[in-house]
């Protein structure tokens, strides 16, 4: 990386720019590298959308049937009117 002897590490001076493992080193890696990169863009664009819709439709749900407590509530209150009737 950069030089580390004057600080007094005892290491080599190396260029910021050495070629590493991650390094892509050919057209075809940087192409896969690309590739790749454009797949997992898409795939979250997919998922927001997707996520998106099911947000939109439990809103749509909630407006038209209620939330948790008041479909329990109407589910509670039906039993007791039940019992009271047998």
């Amino acid at each position: 990386m950069f030089n580390t002897s004057a600080v007094g590490f005892g290491h080599a001076e190396r260029s910021p720019f050495t070629i590493t493992s991650r390094t892509p080193r050919t057209v075809k890696d940087r192409a896969y590298a690309e590739l790749s990169a454009n797949v997992g863009q898409t795939l979250c664009k997919i998922a927001i959308h997707l996520l998106d819709k099911q947000v939109d439709s439990q809103a749509r749900a909630f407006e038209k049937e209620g939330g948790f407590s008041e479909r329990l509530y109407k589910v509670r209150s039906e039993l007791k009117a039940q019992k009271r009737r047998d």
